[in-house]
């Protein structure tokens, strides 16, 4: 038969808010870690950015689940990407 869970994902959003997560068995779907894995990270929507200051004082944005280099190059712990997902454009 077919297998479905819903758990919060504390490392879903780039928030850290716990998102409900449905796990399923079937199909082609973003729910299978493998195939979510292999899409692009991006982050053009932007909802869930945060801000920081650049070196020259300019405000900026960045997001743990932009590219990671991105997200490192702005000041972003690697570790803070782990596990995140885009809500802003699986949400669309």
């Amino acid at each position: 038969g077919k297998h479905l869970q819903v758990y919060n994902d504390p490392a879903a959003s780039p928030t850290g808010f716990p998102f409900k997560v449905l796990q399923i068995d079937v199909g082609n779907t973003l729910a299978v870690p493998e195939i979510y894995d292999t899409r692009p990270r991006v982050c053009n929507l932007g909802y869930l950015r945060v801000p920081y200051l650049e070196e020259d004082g300019k405000l900026a944005y960045k997001c743990p689940s932009e590219p990671v280099e991105d997200y490192v190059a702005k000041g972003g712990d690697f570790e803070a990407t782990i596990g995140r997902k885009c809500l802003c454009n699986a949400l669309c």
